[in-house]
């Protein structure tokens, strides 16, 4: 599936296809997400890369939905942006059901959060009639 997907978007940008490939074959540590962040630090250009292969190395090489997000913050770096993009390419391999309750009970107005995710989920077939 990967590779297929690094083929295709690789006639679009090949820097894309070449964040997949890196995603698919290399250890997450390869990213070195710590790196231009250091006081100082000049290599900042193409974070947004950076994040998405550490959440294309997640969603490819993790377990769980929590075993993905932690080894993606435990790396360092821009952790909470690659986090999200992490999350959200998790959540869409594991689904909803896969996020620890402790974690999503503890935001703010979680219940409302809840109850606008189960309305969309609830539409989601109706979207491939």
């Amino acid at each position: 599936m990967a590779a297929t997907l690094a083929e295709e978007v690789g006639e679009y940008d090949s820097r894309v296809s070449e964040t997949l490939t890196t995603a698919l074959h290399q250890p997450l540590e390869a990213w070195q997400l710590d790196e231009g962040l250091e006081p100082g630090g000049t290599n900042r250009i193409g974070y947004t890369l950076k994040a998405l292969g550490a959440g294309f190395w997640a969603m490819l090489h993790a377990t769980t939905f929590e075993d993905g997000v932690l080894r993606v913050v435990h790396e360092g770096g821009d952790a909470d942006t690659n986090a999200s993009v992490a999350g959200a390419l998790l959540g869409a391999r594991f689904g909803y059901d896969a996020i620890p309750a402790r974690w999503s009970g503890k935001l703010v107005d979680a219940a409302a959060l809840e109850e606008r995710v189960s309305r969309l989920l609830a539409r989601v077939p109706e979207w491939h009639s």
